[in-house]
């Protein structure tokens, strides 16, 4: 039988699902408010005006498309987030660091746009969880990464 309480006491299991939740929320956050038009035409808007900007746009299928299976692989990722391990360490510690930036982009670019972007009300809720599976990556959970050459 599945033992839930023992699949939670996990640490690392339990901050690796709180932030697939957390980026759940995000992406439906972006997906009802009009985050793909808001970023495609900034991003055509970039590439007029610098002649070049290495973003892609996206139609709205292959957008949520991607986003869905991105959080899909990400859930069956959990087995070897908890096994842990230092490239596991280190690709989730790149991830905390991204989602950190994703969230603070949706807060710091609805103040310079003087105006609330899609997806900034679920980036209250990204941040954090983003940031302690990088406490965790960090400080806590994962022995340390191996010095090469010492």
């Amino acid at each position: 039988m599945f033992d839930l309480e023992g699949f939670f006491k996990d640490r690392k299991r339990a901050a690796w699902l709180l932030l697939m939740a957390a980026l759940a929320l995000h992406v439906t956050d972006e997906a009802v408010t009009g985050f793909l038009p808001f970023y495609n035409d900034m991003v055509l808007s970039l590439r007029e005006r610098w002649g070049f900007f290495p973003m892609p746009t996206f139609t709205y299928p292959v957008w949520l498309g991607g986003l869905i299976t991105g959080l899909a692989i990400g859930l069956l990722l959990t087995g070897r987030v908890a096994r842990g391990g230092p490239i596991s360490r280190a690709l989730i510690g790149i991830f905390s660091v991204l989602m950190i930036g994703n969230a603070l982009g949706h807060l710091l670019g609805s103040v310079y746009f003087a105006r609330l972007l899609p997806g900034f009300w679920s980036s209250p809720v990204l941040l954090p969880a983003a940031f302690y599976m990088l406490w965790l990556v960090v400080k806590r959970e994962w022995p340390p990464i191996p010095n090469v050459g010492s």
